[in-house]
């Protein structure tokens, strides 16, 4: 029995239209899926907290997107090592099956609404699925990298 650990790792670009908006997006850890046994071939899930936060609450309508990584598609994305890749995808659902993308080609944005504040923030769970491979695969990391970005319109009165 080979078991293959596997993480993700989200990093964080913000699009700020506002010069001195002072939001943003805060993740306390990578996403771990943990040990995949090959030879059995069962899902794994894993869950991430992502918070949008602004110095001065400030912020109304937002959006998040989130990049496909170092794959091709949204659908699947791919974690990859260095003699193969493991299929897997991020959703807004606990159901995982709507894909969290950049709103094009089957993906969509998750929307929310502020004031998100240092101390009361705006919290969404990203719901992560591995589902396979792509080929045979070898015991070592298989990892990826996802961009968030946080489009939003700045208040100026967060009351």
């Amino acid at each position: 029995m080979r078991l293959l650990p596997l993480m993700v790792l989200l990093s964080m670009l913000f699009y700020v239209p506002a010069l001195f908006a002072n939001c943003g997006l805060v993740v306390e850890r990578a996403m771990n899926f943990g040990l995949y046994n090959v030879a059995q071939k069962n899902p794994l899930h894993s869950v991430l907290f992502l918070k949008v936060t602004c110095a001065q609450g400030n912020v109304g309508h937002y959006k998040i997107a989130l990049s496909r990584g170092k794959g091709r598609s949204y659908t699947p994305r791919r974690m990859r090592g260095e003699q193969g890749a493991i299929y897997y995808n991020l959703y807004l659902d606990p159901a995982r099956s709507v894909v969290w993308g950049n709103g094009r080609r089957g993906t969509v944005l998750v929307e929310g609404n502020g004031p998100c504040t240092d101390l009361k923030p705006c919290r969404h769970v990203i719901y992560g699925k591995v589902t396979g491979s792509s080929n045979k695969l070898s015991a070592e990391h298989y990892v990826d990298t996802i961009r968030a970005v946080l489009f939003y319109d700045e208040i100026s009165n967060p009351q």
